[in-house]
């Protein structure tokens, strides 16, 4: 049997990441395999750091979704992939990668994901990580002034300009598109403990068959 893809998604901030990285410490690479959307930002070194700055970057269109798409066939047909590395200070890609292996389970995890078609076909369970706007608001202030450099004015005028747009007319509408709302991803005991059983019954399918 193929790898078993779980979609995670849901707004910025939501506890996607969190939810991912406690399911991998869980699990290992051997069974538990995961991808982040972010990594697959477009590069933007072509155009000035000043107007880098500006592009919005809640957008679909800001993301290779097709070498995404790609990516994750190559790990359903168990083969290995090289994922590029993504330098959010600058808003390039680097010009290194890393390899992810195939496993029984794959995760990937994305604020966009399931409004991209071929990954809701590609995609055999989706999972849409329902949080309060304000505390997701309030996790990426922190998460952009300590992790990727920016100050607080910076990031709320993002919010204002961009995020608060797309959340409503690009990623809140892709709910009805998943299979199971979890709240407050990572930080919930009740969404961790479904994505376990979720996961334990992947894995003993795919294994076994």
């Amino acid at each position: 049997m193929n790898p078993y893809i779980i979609t995670i998604t849901g707004p910025s901030g939501s506890g996607k990441t969190a939810l991912v990285s406690k399911l991998g410490q869980l699990y290992g690479p051997e069974r538990l395999q995961t991808l982040r959307a972010d990594c697959y930002y477009r590069d933007q070194s072509t155009h000035p750091i000043e107007q880098r700055e500006m592009l919005n970057y809640d957008h679909p269109d800001a993301f290779e979704f097709d070498l995404l798409t790609q990516h994750l066939n190559a790990l359903k047909n168990k083969q290995s992939i090289e994922v590029p590395q993504y330098d959010f200070k600058t808003h390039t890609r680097t010009t290194q990668t890393f390899t992810v292996d195939s496993a029984p389970v794959i995760l990937v995890e994305g604020i966009l994901l399931l409004s991209h078609e071929p990954i809701r076909q590609i995609g055999d369970c989706h999972v849409f990580i329902n949080t309060p706007i304000d505390i997701c608001l309030l996790r990426r202030i922190r998460r952009d002034c300590i992790e990727r450099a920016r100050n607080t004015e910076s990031v709320l005028k993002q919010y204002e300009h961009t995020v608060r747009p797309m959340l409503i007319e690009h990623i809140l509408p892709t709910a009805q598109f998943a299979h199971q709302s979890l709240p407050d991803g990572g930080w919930n005991p009740t969404a961790l403990e479904w994505m376990c059983e979720t996961i334990d019954q992947s894995c003993q399918q795919t294994i076994s068959s």
